[in-house]
């Protein structure tokens, strides 16, 4: 009973320490490799470790041999892994990505989803373990893992070291190209960047409205013909 408690006190203490040192290597790389480098490995390396797992535990109903230290340690490496990037960049992109007219109702969107998935999975598990099995629940969370990666590789924008007047116009080239191409894109780039058409043009209108009207200038032109005096006058625009 003891040497229970005791196993578990130190998985927990480890999975901290891991979790700890991850995150300090995640903010030291963020500003200096980029965020989609970090948002690729750290999707890779949890997919890739899960994989693994879901095969190891395979090969235990199967008859093979058990290894006592294996499992702690690709725990510990799917913790690292997760907190490099997965537990961080998204927050960071969320933040950054949407326009400043929608970004608060976006983030909490984002993170209304987050929550609710993660309740539904932690819902679904224990019946999806019991119909399944470990490996298989394994199995399927590693391949999301590397979709995830494949996803983010093919349509997350880089943001480092940009400010945001030049992400949004980043969103903006795109949506020109597409309408310039006549062609649909399917990218999130191409649905981020009509939003951000959209409330550039409303306060560019917004903007045009709330100008004071410029005055006029305006000219006398007299002559005289035959004894009588005549006066045009023409309205000029200020230059």
């Amino acid at each position: 009973m003891t040497m229970g408690h005791s196993k578990s006190n130190l998985a927990a203490v480890y999975t901290g320490i891991a979790q700890l040192t991850a995150s300090g290597i995640s903010l030291l790389l963020v500003d200096r490799v980029g965020r989609r480098p970090l948002m690729i490995t750290s999707t890779a390396i949890v997919g890739t470790i899960l994989i693994g797992m879901g095969f190891y535990q395979h090969s235990r109903m199967m008859g093979g041999a058990s290894i006592d230290w294996l499992p702690i340690l690709l725990v510990l490496l799917t913790v690292s892994g997760y907190c490099l990037g997965c537990r961080s960049v998204p927050l960071i992109l969320s933040s950054e990505l949407f326009n400043t007219t929608a970004r608060s109702t976006a983030q909490a969107s984002c993170t209304l989803f987050n929550r609710g998935l993660n309740m539904a999975v932690m819902q679904i598990f224990p019946f999806f373990l019991a119909g399944a099995g470990l490996s298989t629940v394994f199995f399927v969370h590693g391949c999301i893992g590397l979709l995830s990666s494949f996803v983010t590789f093919l349509w997350i924008p880089e943001t480092k070291n940009k400010t945001l007047e030049e992400i949004q116009e980043y969103f903006e080239d795109c949506a020109a190209n597409n309408n310039n191409s006549g062609t649909p894109s399917s990218s999130l780039g191409s649905f981020f960047s009509k939003f951000t058409l959209t409330n550039t043009e409303k306060n560019n209108q917004q903007s045009q409205s709330s100008q004071p009207e410029v005055p006029l200038k305006t000219t006398s032109h007299v002559y005289v013909k035959e004894g009588v005096s005549n006066s045009i006058v023409i309205n000029d625009d200020l230059p």
